[in-house]
């Protein structure tokens, strides 16, 4: 996410001699400019085509977005994924893939408060500024027929997974509308357009709506349960249970709490407010094929990276245990955790 404020970022970026303390005073009033236009918005509906995540080619999916943070993202294209649900309705998260009739729901997450998106917001934009040198290379270029700014966003210092890329930026809200990322030969890693968007038009409730079919397999996990220590956890599962040794600054393993399926697995709660990282565990029995997404390797571990609008999930296998790490912070954040889990 990159500002659009355009006269207060090009100030900061030609401001070479500023105090570090001053630089950081307009950093800080940058991030509070974006949680106030985001802020505003009241919805997003639009369709995305993202490119290097698939070997079938291009992949489509629709998105839609609503107060309060409400999110519906559906895979339209290639067929063999087309159907794949990730769903937020203000109390639960579900995703459903339904070649494979299997579906994963965890309840007991309540919209945060406006005041903690708003901070999550500011400290994600914080920490982008701190990670990369932005500039600006243009404000004229259309996409999906909205007026952009066009940002270069390089990596200030060599970190694994912090990549150059280009963002397109809507100019009424700060969303990025368009993305190119290369790796660190040049050659292209990542790219996501969307191919049309409406904001704030009316959604109905019925969006976030979904009921698995009868004959699904479904895994479950209610964060509002009492949880259970690290020790309970490692005697009750039938694999090596596994914990972070790495989380960003503020968060910490809040909770560990066990499934409502009969199969032995858990999910550790590692949120900040509105700032959310989540690892479900369960034992790996092959039950699912690999998700829709971008191989990735870190610390030595291969996984793949998923990006679902706001959230970014890495699935990977480790010591005969499937893990599923997902959060709504930087992608590269979430990789470093990923690979601390021992």
């Amino acid at each position: 996410m990159t500002p659009t404020t355009t006269p207060r970022l090009a100030a900061i970026l030609a401001a070479v001699a500023l105090s570090a303390g001053c630089a950081d005073a307009y950093a800080q009033s940058i991030a509070r400019d974006v949680a106030r236009d985001l802020d505003r918005m009241d919805s997003m509906q639009g369709v995305t085509v993202e490119e290097h995540i698939s070997p079938e080619g291009p992949v489509r999916r629709s998105i839609v977005q609503a107060r309060p943070w409400r999110a519906r993202i559906e895979t339209l294209s290639p067929a063999s994924h087309a159907g794949e649900l990730f769903i937020y309705d203000g109390a639960q998260v579900t995703m459903w893939w339904p070649q494979q009739r299997f579906g994963v729901r965890v309840r007991g997450l309540p919209a945060p408060a406006r005041a903690e998106v708003r901070t999550h917001i500011e400290r994600f934009t914080r920490a982008t500024m701190d990670a990369y040198a932005i500039s600006l290379r243009g404000d004229d270029d259309r996409v999906a027929s909205r007026s952009t700014y066009q940002w270069r966003v390089t990596p200030t210092h060599k970190s694994p997974y912090r990549h150059r890329h280009t963002v397109w930026n809507d100019q009424k809200y700060p969303v990025p509308l368009r993305m190119t990322f290369v790796d660190d030969e040049g050659a292209p890693w990542y790219g996501m357009q969307f191919e049309s968007v409406a904001f704030d038009q009316p959604v109905a409730d019925e969006a976030f709506a979904f009921e698995f079919p009868e004959n699904a397999v479904v895994f479950e996990w209610d964060l509002a349960s009492p949880g259970i220590t690290l020790e309970q956890a490692r005697a009750r599962m039938n694999f090596p249970v596994v914990m972070p040794t790495h989380l960003p600054a503020g968060h910490t393993v809040q909770k560990i709490v066990e499934s409502d399926h009969c199969l032995p697995m858990i999910a550790v709660v590692m949120n900040r407010g509105a700032s959310t990282v989540l690892l479900t565990e369960i034992r790996d029995m092959g039950l699912t094929q690999p998700p829709l997404g971008k191989s990735v390797t870190f610390g030595g571990k291969t996984g793949v990276l998923t990006f679902l609008g706001t959230f970014a999930t890495v699935t990977w296998v480790q010591d005969g245990a499937l893990l599923s790490l997902s959060g709504n912070i930087g992608y590269p954040e979430l990789l470093a955790i990923a690979e601390s889990v021992k």
